[in-house]
């Protein structure tokens, strides 16, 4: 999943904010002195195909100020970059230790499994504990070529829910079915239908997809 802002869409924000901050500074600045103070913030996020996920948010600050001598603005700009390996457990899978580990944390930390798939093929694992909110995430697609993992809590925002990882947001809507659930994810639009499976099979499959990488 990635977050698709163009740098067109990031530049017709910035204009229609500064415009409209105009408009309404020249419309009373005949009338009084005064000062405004608007800001527009995108965010991109891009993974490679190691899962590395690298994060850009730009936040542009706008003041607009108004008085005898006219309308002033003043603008500043600020980019925060952030990195994180994105995967359901850290480092490299390579060899039995590293398997039973997986196993084992698995087994450990959620009690309820969850696999589906998009349009696109693309495999979706979903888990989470019914006594907390911990919640893991794992997206492999299609052609076997890249593994993407979200693992954190989830937690209630507005009307849909996000899954909170270390260095990274995921929010989502979920969807009932006959027998199971849709994941609807908001960054891209993107929709996987999910069933639930038993936990053993849920657990074998994830480290099997896990241990190709």
């Amino acid at each position: 999943m990635k977050v698709k802002n163009s740098m067109n869409t990031k530049t017709m924000k910035l204009l229609a904010l500064l415009l409209a901050a105009l408009m309404t500074f020249i419309l009373t600045a005949c009338e009084v002195s005064s000062t405004s103070t608007s800001s527009v913030t995108v965010t991109t996020s891009k993974t490679d195909a190691d899962g590395n996920t690298t994060t850009s948010t730009t936040t542009t600050q706008i003041d607009v100020s108004s008085g005898t001598d006219g309308v002033k603005t003043t603008t500043e700009t600020t980019t925060t970059e952030t990195s994180s390996s994105e995967a359901a457990v850290e480092g490299e899978a390579d060899d039995e230790g590293d398997e039973a580990g997986l196993t084992e944390h698995l087994y450990a930390t959620y009690s309820v499994g969850a696999k589906g798939s998009n349009e696109a093929g693309d495999i979706f694992f979903y888990a989470y504990n019914e006594d907390n909110d911990d919640a893991l995430l794992v997206i492999i697609s299609e052609d076997g070529t890249q593994y993407n993992g979200w693992e954190g809590t989830a937690e209630v925002v507005d009307d849909h829910v996000v899954l909170y990882g270390t260095d990274s947001e995921v929010p989502y809507v979920f969807g009932e079915t006959e027998d199971g659930f849709t994941m609807t994810f908001l960054n891209d639009g993107d929709v996987a239908t999910m069933q639930f499976v038993d936990m053993d099979d849920f657990v074998s499959d994830l480290v099997a997809g896990r241990m190709a990488f």
